[in-house]
């Protein structure tokens, strides 16, 4: 049986199986009929099946994977990620809610992990550029996450209909944050530009720099606001 498990072992790590010779030569010093080698062979080929279809089935997938992804390091290692994860049947995935229910906080995360493509799929059907994805995925991922959490111990709950709106109240509130901060900065944009306009116009007229005062007076803007876009300014 040792022997029989590190052969196992270097087919596992050899991602093939070993062949007849490798198989005997290693046998060599342990007394076996030839009937017993060919068993422990059809075992050793038997066994490397479900890895080299579970390898076939990854490289598919990463075939399927969309080419608007985003190229950062961070996405490329959740793609990896992704790609290692053997998606349950629907049958195991209501065992696993089953425990769930019954109070089991040891499938979380193994539900979490279910629900990382089902996560990727959701952000997908958003309009955004690459890099809001990115943002957007990890967003889901915790809304996903916690609502597991919360389900914990709960019996009478559509889980997929929540899980699917958690993970879509999540990116929707990213979205409208992202969105509030870009109108702030597209705002302050036209502000210090106006600024800068300001400082031009007013110089050639008084042949000098303008004073905060003046610049308020001709901007209405506030003072303070003004010492903000000029502190920003010389930063840049």
């Amino acid at each position: 049986m040792e022997a029989l498990q590190e052969l196992k072992k270097r087919t596992q790590n050899k991602k093939t199986v070993l062949s007849k010779k490798e198989v005997d030569d290693y046998l060599k010093n342990i007394n076996l009929t030839d009937e017993q080698k060919e068993l422990v062979y059809q075992y050793l080929t038997e066994s490397a099946v479900p890895g080299r279809e579970r390898q076939e089935e990854q490289q598919i997938r990463k075939k399927d994977m969309p080419a608007d992804l985003p190229k950062t390091v961070f996405f490329q290692m959740y793609l990896k990620d992704l790609q290692r994860i053997v998606p349950c049947t629907e049958q195991e995935e209501k065992i696993l809610f089953e425990r769930l229910a019954s109070g089991d906080r040891t499938v979380i995360h193994e539900l979490s992990d279910q629900w990382l493509p089902k996560i990727l799929e959701i952000v997908r059907s958003y309009e955004m550029e690459a890099k809001e994805m990115e943002d957007a995925v990890q967003e889901a991922n915790m809304g996903v996450f916690l609502a597991l959490d919360s389900m914990l111990g709960n019996k009478k709950m559509n889980y997929y209909e929540q899980l699917q709106k958690a993970a879509k109240d999540a990116v929707e509130t990213y979205l409208s944050a992202s969105a509030a901060v870009k109108d702030m900065d597209d705002s302050l944009i036209a502000k210090a530009t106006l600024v800068y306009e300001a400082q031009k116009y007013l110089a050639e007229e008084f042949l000098r720099m303008p004073t905060i005062a003046e610049l308020s007076q001709y901007t209405k803007l506030p003072v303070y606001e003004l010492e903000n876009i000029l502190a920003m300014a010389k930063e840049e």
